[in-house]
C-alpha cells in the first residue's frame, strides 16, 4: 500500500447500509470521540422528481467470487436518477458485505464518451478489507492501474467538469475490471449550486445543517459526505447513524446491521 488518501478509511461499518492500493487507501470513518451538539431533528431526503435514470446496476458476485456467495459490494448512490455533487472532487462511498481479502477494483470513466474511453482512475484493493462503508476522496492523488496493477503515469486528484456525466463502478474479484464482474455502478454529475443552496450553506450553523441544506437541494453525494463526516467525528451518536440509515433505506440501499455498527478502522491504520 503506498500513496496516502486524504482522510482514508479501511472500512466503516456495514452489514446491510447505510478505500491497499498502490495509489490509494480506503477512507476511515472513525475519528476522535464525540463532540457536544445541540438537539437536532431528522431531516427528510426528497429525491428530485425530474431526474434521469442513473443506469445503476447491481448483481451478485461471480467469477472468482463464486466460492463465497455471501461476498458482495455496491456503490452507495441513487437507483432511479443521477446523483449530483457541487464539488469538483467529491468523496464517493461504497460498501462490502463482509471482510474480504479478494481483489476489488473501483474505477471511473466519462459516461458514453467514445473519444476518451480511458479511466480517470482505477483503485485496486488487495489488503484485507473490513466489512462496511468504504470511501474514496477524489481530491487525493489517484492513479490508473494496468492489468498487473502497476500505475500508469503519475497519480493525481480527479476533477469533475460541470454538467458532464461520469460512471463509477465497483468490480469484485475482477482481474482487469471486466464488465462481467461489475457488481455495481452509477452515474455522478457535478452541477453548479443554485443560489438558494449557497445561501443555505452560508447560513448553516454547523455541519448537520449543511447536510440538511444539501438534502433539500437534492444533492445526494454532498449530503451523504457531510453526514458521513459527522458520523466520523461523532461515532457514538446514534441519531446520526439512524439518519444515514433512513436516507439509504429511502433509496433502497443496504442497511447497516446493529451487529456491525462498531466495526471501523482508525485513520492511518
Amino acid at each position: 500500500m503506498s500513496t496516502k488518501l486524504k482522510n482514508s478509511v479501511r472500512g466503516i461499518v456495514l452489514g446491510c447500509v447505510a478505500g491497499c492500493v498502490v495509489a490509494a487507501v480506503p477512507h476511515a470513518a472513525n475519528a476522535d470521540g464525540p463532540t457536544s451538539r445541540p438537539a437536532r431533528h431528522a431531516f427528510a431526503w426528497t429525491p428530485p422528481t425530474d431526474g434521469a435514470p442513473s443506469n445503476l446496476s447491481s448483481a451478485t458476485a461471480r467469477s472468482a467470487c463464486e466460492a463465497d456467495q455471501n461476498l458482495g459490494a455496491s456503490v452507495l448512490a441513487p437507483n432511479a436518477y443521477v446523483g449530483t455533487t457541487t464539488q469538483e472532487s467529491p468523496v464517493l462511498y461504497w460498501y462490502t458485505t463482509k471482510p474480504t481479502i479478494m481483489k476489488i477494483r473501483v474505477t471511473m470513466v466519462r459516461d458514453n464518451d467514445l473519444n476518451n474511453p480511458s479511466p480517470l482512475f482505477n483503485v485496486v484493493y488487495r489488503d484485507p478489507l473490513a466489512a462496511g462503508i468504504q470511501s474514496i476522496d477524489l481530491s487525493s492523488p489517484l492513479a490508473v492501474m494496468d492489468a498487473d496493477d502497476k500505475p500508469i503515469g503519475e497519480a493525481h486528484p480527479i476533477k469533475l467538469e460541470e454538467n458532464v456525466k461520469y460512471r463509477w463502478s465497483v468490480h469484485l474479484c475482477s482481474p482487469d475490471g471486466a464488465s462481467q464482474d461489475v457488481v455495481s455502478e452509477a452515474i455522478i454529475m457535478r452541477v453548479k449550486p443554485e443560489a438558494s443552496l449557497t445561501a443555505a450553506l452560508g447560513a448553516a450553523g454547523d455541519d448537520y445543517e449543511k447536510a440538511n441544506a444539501y438534502a433539500k437541494a437534492h444533492v445526494w453525494y454532498d449530503m451523504l459526505a457531510s453526514l458521513s463526516t459527522l458520523i466520523d467525528k461523532n461515532p457514538a451518536d446514534p441519531m446520526l447513524r439512524a439518519q444515514r440509515t433512513k436516507l439509504l433505506s429511502a433509496e433502497k440501499l443496504p442497511l447497516l446491521s446493529d451487529k456491525l455498527k462498531t466495526w471501523a478502522v482508525p485513520p492511518g491504520a
